[in-house]
């Protein structure tokens, strides 16, 4: 018997939501709570750091030989409040665990979700910038165009997904994340829209360390399905070639989407943010092709399934796919929280324009400002 025949019935759509005006929208936005916060500091003049209850010791000895005033430290327990704010593993700039800063704070993000705590990003900005916020929404953004985010708020398909809509605008305009709702989802694997056995995926954006997402993709559409695995940072093709040359159903592209065929600046970085220039010069050059021309040029001309995270270029690779989303109606899981930070919205204004059919739901996947994806389900055969 085929492994097809065990594919799970997919889940019953969702009821529709009533539909939003403008001030609706503007009303709900400012409603919104902030849904995560720390202490960083009770008493203007009093640091205090909380730790891990393990660490209690260690932090206090460690203190007491780095501060003339040494800070109060507190043991990370259920309960434990300050001011009326749930705190976190770091306080006043300073971190503390093992393994230094970044690994410190990464633990942090940890705890913080099971506790539903979030980072005070302002404290901890001339620690770590990576994680923070530094160009805020212009607020003239979102007034000349609340009519686009009304209608994109509407084309959501259910109350959580118009929560992180709107709460993401609500942090592009504050540079607190905290108005974003977390969700608990599996990353890519959004439970209204998700990779089947058989499945033809299209992949785009992988970098050395991503090749664990292109392996579940593989394991999920099995011997019957396949993945196109497109990176266009060559930098890193040979170590990506090895880690998925076991995965047989896997075709590594050394291409990236975009709009159209094209050979572009590019910029090879070292953190997974390596990305296509417009303009300018980098420090390499890619090579870039269109979805809808590699679709066409396969025999099969399948595509079930589309995967975009590839720093800004989204919107490209979005337009050099409009045949094949007009014609096969793949599911969608597009990142939409890479800079400039208008794609937020345009992202979805640019797919509810095509009027396609899809049921659209957002889920932010992170506790920091990363990770947004734009999940599309489309109508049914």
């Amino acid at each position: 018997m085929s492994d097809l025949s065990f594919a799970p019935s997919p889940p019953a759509p969702a009821p529709a939501l009533p539909l939003l005006t403008s001030d609706d929208v503007v009303a709900r936005m400012k409603a919104l709570p902030n849904v995560r916060c720390i202490v960083t500091r009770v008493d203007p003049a009093e640091a205090v750091v909380v730790v891990l209850p393990r660490n209690l010791d260690l932090a206090t000895r460690f203190y007491a030989t780095t501060h003339t005033v040494p800070p109060r430290i507190l043991p990370l327990e259920p309960g434990i409040e300050l001011g009326g704010k749930i705190p976190c593993l770091f306080s006043n700039g300073d971190l503390w665990g093992e393994g230094g800063y970044a690994p410190t704070f990464l633990r942090a993000l940890e705890l913080g979700i099971a506790a539903e705590v979030q980072i005070d990003y302002a404290a901890i900005q001339p620690v770590l910038r990576f994680f923070i916020s530094t160009q805020p929404f212009p607020a003239q953004f979102v007034i000349d165009n609340i009519e686009r985010i009304t209608r994109c708020c509407n084309a959501l398909a259910d109350q959580h997904s118009r929560d992180v809509f709107l709460g993401g605008i609500k942090y592009r305009l504050t540079g607190d994340s905290g108005f974003m709702p977390f969700s608990n989802l599996h990353q890519y694997f959004h439970e209204q829209v998700q990779v089947a056995p058989g499945d033809f995926v299209y992949e785009a954006g992988i970098s050395t360390g991503g090749e664990d997402l292109t392996i579940e993709f593989s394991k999920s559409v099995g011997p019957l399905g396949r993945v196109y695995a497109f990176e266009a940072d060559l930098a890193v093709i040979d170590p990506l070639a090895t880690a998925l040359a076991p995965r047989h159903n896997v075709r590594l592209e050394p291409v990236g989407l975009w709009s159209e065929a094209a050979t572009l600046p590019f910029n090879h970085g070292e953190h997974g943010d390596s990305r296509v220039l417009r303009q300018g010069e980098g420090n390499a050059v890619c090579s870039l092709i269109s979805l809808d021309s590699h679709v066409a040029a396969q025999p099969e001309q399948r595509c079930d399934f589309i995967k975009f995270d590839i720093e800004g270029a989204e919107p490209e690779a979005l337009r050099g796919s409009v045949e094949t989303l007009r014609r096969l109606r793949p599911k969608l899981a597009i990142s939409v929280y890479h800079e400039p930070f208008e794609q937020f919205v345009e992202i979805l204004d640019y797919l509810v324009n095509l009027d396609l059919g899809y049921r659209f739901y957002l889920s932010h996947h992170a506790p920091y400002r990363y990770e947004t994806i734009l999940y599309g389900q489309p109508p049914a055969a």
